[in-house]
């Protein structure tokens, strides 16, 4: 188990070209908003245990030889260029597609959004691991709004020190995570909370030291 959050940049070190961009990013969601097509993760086991949450999220791009992971997206999906499939939200949103693509981050990517006064309660996330690595999932603020005594945050056990890591969300904050680990969103926020959700992955190859203590590479991976 990877516990805790991971540096961005040990996995993206280009990463800052979505930081430099991030005006004209926040910019273009803002307009095409209200054209983004949105979907339910209706195949998300880790949410249908009787949580009552139903995750929502605009695909934008994945990788074609990971259409497991792209399944509720799927009839929205087609064919794009260089090994990746698309939905036609990128058209509404192209500078933050540049920026993915020139950071390297192509496996899965998506924005969410939270309704106000929500909560995503606790759980882990089924997403297969590769043999040769584990998925990370990164949660970066691409729209959330600022209030007085209250934020969005999230949470991710620290079984080692018997706690919880918590990191809030807000505009270009950015948390990456193993989501097998357990953790959950709160958003006490009066407003709708929208970020941008991507999955990557640490290579057991290229982060011996993080990765030496995970014993297996299953469904349920790394779990205890």
């Amino acid at each position: 188990m990877i516990w805790g959050y991971v540096d961005i940049h040990k996995l993206h070190p280009k990463f800052d070209i979505i930081y430099d961009n991030f005006d004209q990013i926040q910019k273009e969601f803002r307009e095409g908003l209200d054209r983004l097509q949105w979907i339910t993760w209706s195949d998300d086991r880790a949410h249908a245990e009787g949580s009552g949450y139903v995750p929502v999220g605009a695909p934008l791009i994945g990788l074609k030889s990971e259409l497991q992971e792209q399944l509720p997206a799927q009839k929205h999906l087609w064919d794009w260029e260089d090994g990746l499939v698309a939905t036609d939200n990128i058209h509404l949103v192209p500078t933050l597609v540049k920026c993915l693509r020139e950071c390297g981050i192509t496996r899965r990517a998506s924005i969410t959004k939270m309704e106000p006064n929500s909560k995503i309660p606790l759980h882990r996330d089924g997403d297969p691991n590769p043999p040769d690595g584990i998925v990370m999932r990164g949660i970066m603020g691409l729209d959330v709004p600022t209030e007085e005594g209250k934020k969005c945050y999230i949470m991710i056990r620290n079984r080692p020190k018997k706690d919880w890591d918590v990191k809030t969300i807000k505009d270009r904050s950015i948390a990456v995570f193993q989501p097998n680990n357990i953790h959950g969103v709160v958003n006490q926020l009066n407003g709708v909370r929208y970020t941008l959700c991507f999955d990557t992955v640490v290579r057991f190859e290229d982060f011996p030291d993080a990765v030496r203590s995970c014993r297996t590479t299953g469904v349920w991976a790394n779990l205890d």
